[in-house]
């Protein structure tokens, strides 16, 4: 009985704290939006625009795979 109770204590904390990171993001995302002053739409215009000019370097680069793959992870982060 007790080992029931116990697991079931450790799967509430699991799936609370499994919730966390999307708040996190959530809220960076919103604070990150009022301080450039930019609408959601916006911010996913630019967000394909730069995904649009991402490829075309990592065409351009001939890339492919996963070196295409990290490549155009890194280029969409800056």
């Amino acid at each position: 009985m007790l080992r029931l109770f116990a697991s079931a204590g450790i799967l509430v904390v699991a799936l609370g704290l499994a919730g966390l990171p999307a708040r996190a993001q959530s809220s960076a995302s919103k604070s990150l939006r009022v301080a450039q002053n930019i609408s959601p739409t916006q911010q996913e215009e630019q967000r394909a625009a730069k995904s649009v000019a991402c490829r075309k370097q990592a065409k351009e680069q001939k890339l492919s795979g996963s070196k295409r793959r990290a490549f155009l992870k890194d280029c969409i982060r800056k």
